[in-house]
């Protein structure tokens, strides 16, 4: 009967959850639908892709006189493969597109013939408009066909072959200079690990994964350092830069040769093809991932709204000024490393080292899973975490720190465990100095070190002490932040809660050090931990706190405020308008959401909320269903299971999903490290099911396969249906080039930068609104009013006339208006932000000069008022 009531409940509990996150809250799966022909032609290619892959492997072992079904793996294999797929899979997309560039006049037909009308001229009424100069056409071979002789000549097609030339430069040469950057932070952090006699396999001539990861931790981090002094002294031109990677490739030089030697003869292994198994599907899901995120991110700029604007912003004004940003505040680790991609012409390169970063991520987190689990059931949870709609979104689209910090976390949790598991001390203070790096990197690491603080009390106290760490650490943050104003508990309130954790955990602390009486010693390794940890932030505090002159607060830490200016006026938070800019908030209630006052009760719903993502039609949030549809069986497992590491991973998790809640208002992607303990809960219980017979829990092992499952192939199936924009195609069709693509996405923006580079003013104040302008103008010395959803100009405008505004907006040294109204365009009718937009269209349209003009884009200049 039991058995009967956890089949029951559970598969009943993943049915409801699948239901509601496929049919009701996001529609872009079913909509995927209407992109049949492309998905078709997509699974096509990759079938032949595969074939292809799978064939060569045949031949080569049937000459090699070995087994037909054993598949070897290396290095240059996995580049080979996702050349050859990312070649096929374009192929398709060309094919199917039939896409070229037009560079002649306008195009017109009138009731006698084609004409080409010249620029300036104004189309008469009998003519129709075919084609406009400089524009991209689809399905272009049927109109050629058509066309004059005269004016086909303008035309300029795309073809597999320059496409697959043009992929595989770029594919190639980022790799290659990928390869080249990791293997040399791997070669001087392997020597900076030896130097501090970190255990004996450091100095294994096989490295092992573990040891490879660790060395391109501490390298990494080397680097971080190099950029870092440089840059708070102004020198960290490129000259200097690479002059000191060059150096330490010198120091390590025999670790470099050692491990290029080892990655080039070595690095590969044989396994046996089972297509009839999960872990096998799910790695091709995830390998058509990479092939697709791979071929997103040959593009010459950033497209997401946070790392145009913030990340690659951030690193792309290092490089150009060689310093660090100037009271700012926030702190900045990884953005060092990407500025070292940002010294070289290319835009793509920065983006290959997000890429890459995330790469290091799925890397770490298939090293901390077969830590719990065997090999095979690591693979298939690793690749399902990689097809994740919102680590998709953060490996393609807006490649921000999320995926690198989750990298660097879960290294110190690596390094962590080997301590739990070994005593040995020298592996926490590594986990110590990792952690303290990762919150210079984010300070939602914190949430991690947090965890890792409670795991530490109860190894070195008991339970009682790591409950009591636990309380004490969350009364704290609640007490200093006054967490909870967002689910409608006052700041008051939230302060007495503190407290009462505080002293409850105080308490428990204490009673748990009396009963398990720890060492002086263990207390001592503990104490130089922390020291560690304090040292690895202390840079920071010393730029912005000694240098900068900043308070020390966590407001002046928790992000850099790069380049913001903030109007004297602080009129939206004095005014009756309605706060739209808050997208954190939505968060916790949704968007679209009547009852939009947040309560206890959305604190209590978050879980759900994190799942269906209530109003949001983004793959940025999306999770899956697999984490909230499995918990039933999780807890069950819990309950029923004698199993201590499940126990201290589920109640590690808890911790984790609890702070992410109460401060961070439930973010997926700052939630990424708590995904990756939810799957080695799944993946003990998939693996103690399965061991089961039929007629006892084996079948409970069916649901976290048929979950995966489901979600790798309708995963697949929209990011088929949403890859291969006509920009996009025709960039990487090479019909267009840099500035052309740049244009087409952000139309007017190279105007703008050319606008304001002519200004030659030496203290920009611009007023942006929508878009990506900051990126292109990291060269120039600007600040920047963010004003997103034009809260501060509803304000003004429900008090000031338009003659007025201006006036202010001049008085507060505002230069010019960067209005990007493609949200306004795409919008649903009634949306109140739209209405703000169109609202300020008018306005900027009759009290504002007009400097650029292109598509959906403005640059407003803002008279001065004498």
């Amino acid at each position: 009967m039991q058995k009967a009531v956890k089949v029951i409940v559970g598969f009943a509990w993943l049915s409801v959850v699948g239901y509601y996150y496929f049919f009701k809250n996001h529609p872009y799966y079913m909509e995927a639908g209407s992109f049949a022909g492309r998905i078709v032609g997509s699974v096509v290619a990759v079938l032949i892709g595969i074939a292809l892959i799978a064939g060569l492997q045949l031949a080569w072992n049937y000459l090699r006189k070995k087994d037909l079904k054993e598949f070897g793996v290396s290095a240059w294999k996995v580049v080979a493969m996702t050349l050859l797929m990312a070649i096929s899979v374009l192929t398709a997309y060309q094919l199917s597109a039939d896409l070229a560039f037009y560079s002649g006049d306008t195009i017109f037909q009138d009731n006698q013939s084609w004409g080409l009308l010249p620029e300036g001229a104004e189309a008469s009424g009998d003519m129709t408009i075919i084609l406009q100069k400089d524009s991209i056409a689809n399905s272009s071979s049927s109109l050629i066909e058509i066309l004059p002789a005269e004016i086909q000549e303008y035309f300029t097609e795309a073809s597999a072959w320059r496409s697959a030339v043009f992929v595989t430069r770029n594919v190639v040469w980022n790799l290659l200079l990928m390869l080249i950057f990791t293997l040399a932070s791997c070669a001087i952090g392997h020597r900076i690990l030896r130097f501090t006699k970190i255990g004996a396999e450091w100095t294994s001539s096989k490295p092992g994964l573990s040891q490879m990861l660790l060395s391109i931790v501490a390298g990494l981090i080397a680097y971080m350092m190099l950029v870092f002094v440089l840059a708070l002294f102004g020198a960290a031109h490129a000259w200097a830069v690479f002059g000191g990677i060059t150096l330490m490739a010198i120091i390590s030089y025999e670790d470099l040769w050692g491990f290029a030697k080892f990655i080039a003869t070595k690095v590969s292994s044989s396994i046996k093809i089972n297509p009839k198994s999960l872990p096998f599907w799910t790695v091709v899901s995830a390998g058509i991932m990479a092939v697709y995120n791979i071929l997103d991110i040959i593009r010459p700029m950033p497209i997401g709204w946070d790392d145009s604007n913030h990340y690659l912003y951030i690193s792309e004004k290092i490089a150009q000024t060689g310093s660090l940003l100037e009271s700012a505040g926030g702190m900045y680790n990884w953005e060092l490393i990407n500025a070292i991609g940002s010294y070289t012409s290319s835009a793509t390169l920065p983006l290959f080292i997000n890429f890459c970063g995330g790469l290091l991520a799925i890397a770490s987190l298939y090293l901390v899973l077969q830590i719990f689990m065997k090999k095979d059931t690591a693979v298939m949870l690793t690749s399902f975490f990689y097809i994740i709609p919102s680590v998709v979104f953060q490996s393609a689209t807006d490649l921000k720190n999320d995926l690198a910090l989750m990298f660097f976390v879960l290294m110190g949790l690596y390094a962590a465990i080997e301590w739990w598991k070994s005593g040995k001390n020298q592996w926490l203070y590594l986990a110590a100095a990792i952690m303290g790096i990762s919150i210079g990197i984010k300070i939602t690491a914190g949430i991690a070190l947090m965890v890792l603080i409670a795991a530490v009390a109860g190894k070195s106290i008991g339970k009682k002490g790591a409950l009591g760490t636990s309380l004490m650490l969350v009364g704290v943050a609640i007490f200093m932040v006054g967490a909870g104003d967002q689910y409608g508990v006052s700041i008051e309130t939230a302060k007495i809660v503190g407290i009462v954790m505080m002293l409850s955990g105080l308490i428990l602390g204490v009673l748990s050090f009396r009963e398990s009486k720890p060492q002086i010693g263990h207390l001592k390794v503990v104490a130089i931990s922390a020291v560690i940890i304090v040292l690895a932030v202390l840079p920071w505090v010393i730029k912005n706190t000694l240098i900068d002159d900043m308070a020390l607060n966590i407001s002046n830490y928790h992000a850099s405020r790069a380049d913001i200016y903030i109007m004297d006026l602080d009129m939206a938070q004095t005014c009756e308008t309605e706060t739209l800019g808050d997208e954190f908030s939505d968060y916790v209630v949704g968007r679209g959401n009547s009852e939009q006052t947040a309560s206890i009760v959305s604190l209590l719903k978050m879980p759900w909320q994190m799942t269906m993502n209530t109003g949001f039609t983004g793959l940025y949030i999306d999770m899956t269903f697999v984490f909230l549809g499995l918990l039933p069986l999780l807890l069950w497992y819990l309950i029923e299971q004698d199993d201590k590491a499940y126990r201290r991973v589920f109640w590690a998790a808890v911790l984790y999903f609890v702070i992410l809640t109460l401060f961070f208002n439930g973010v997926v992607w700052y939630g990424y490290v708590g995904l990756s303990l939810l799957l080695i809960l799944i993946g003990k219980m998939t693996e103690s099911y399965g061991k089961d017979t039929w007629q006892g829990d084996r079948v409970l092992s069916l649901a976290p396969k048929i979950a995966i499952g489901i979600t790798a192939f309708s995963v697949v199936i929209i990011r088929m249906a949403s890859f291969g924009s006509i920009e996009e195609l025709a960039y990487l069709g090479s019909i267009i080039d840099d500035d052309q693509y740049i244009s087409s996405i952000s139309p007017g923006i190279l105007e703008t930068v050319a606008a304001i580079e002519a200004d030659n003013d030496p203290n920009l104040i611009i007023y942006r609104i929508g878009g990506a302008t900051s990126y292109y103008l990291a060269g120039e010395n600007a600040k920047f009013i963010y004003d997103e959803s034009l809260d501060t100009f509803a304000c003004m405008q429900s008090k000031y006339a338009g003659e007025e505004i201006a006036t202010i907006l001049s008085e507060e040294g505002v230069d010019y208006v960067a209005f990007d109204y493609t949200y306004a365009l795409g919008a649903e009718y009634g949306d109140p932000t739209a209405a703000r937009y169109a609202d300020f269209f008018e306005f900027g349209k009759s009290n504002l000069e007009t400097v650029v003009e292109d598509g959906d884009y403005i640059l407003f200049k803002v008279e001065d008022q004498e």
